[in-house]
């Protein structure tokens, strides 16, 4: 199984852009990449992750967006609907998919996944805010047949800017059917 490739840490925030606004963002961070290499043997290592996204908004509360890691050449394409845009929280739902392919040795993989994250802001002040995502995910890897897993994800951090700034974050993430299949992401990026 292949864990962590892009996008438990989720690199935006429960905001969404003004209708025909772009933003852009990069990161860097580093996760620690399973990739099952045999029918007993895993590698499990801490793997340095660069991303970059562009975000784009439909309307007010609707924006789409592209993200692409170095890991395997994935890439995440996504859709976020605002659900509540002022007050004490903002909260924001979204859908995307994502997927790669990879070789090992002797055999080749397609990977896919299906995210569905709430997006969580907690204003602390007009430039400096505190941001959750849980998320679900449905990861489905074919070779000759189809294995599917459920996994369950979470990050949390700091952003800080409007327009530009910089937001950290950390996340965690365990596959339901095997709690000893988890991993972890850690994110630094800086929007504009």
């Amino acid at each position: 199984m292949l864990s962590a490739c892009a996008s438990i840490t989720s690199m935006q925030s429960a905001r969404t852009l003004k209708k025909e606004q772009e933003a852009f963002a990069v990161g860097v961070g580093f996760t620690n990449l399973h990739l099952d290499v045999g029918a007993e043997e895993r590698v499990s290592t801490p793997v340095i992750a660069v991303d970059v996204m562009g975000r784009y908004g439909i309307t007010d509360d609707d924006e789409i967006g592209l993200r692409v890691t170095n890991i395997f050449s994935f890439a995440v394409a996504d859709y976020k609907r605002a659900l509540v845009r002022d007050g004490s929280v903002i909260v924001s739902a979204g859908a995307g998919i994502g997927g790669t392919s990879y070789s090992t040795s002797d055999e080749r993989f397609l990977l896919i996944d299906f995210y569905l994250p709430l997006y969580v802001d907690i204003p602390l002040s007009d430039d400096v805010s505190l941001v959750f995502a849980p998320k679900y995910i449905l990861r489905g890897r074919w070779k000759e047949t189809s294995e599917f897993s459920n996994q369950l994800a979470s990050s949390g951090g700091i952003r800080i800017g409007k327009e530009q700034g910089v937001m950290a974050e950390a996340a965690y993430a365990s596959v339901l059917e095997d709690s000893s299949q988890n991993y972890w992401d850690w994110r630094l990026s800086f929007f504009f």
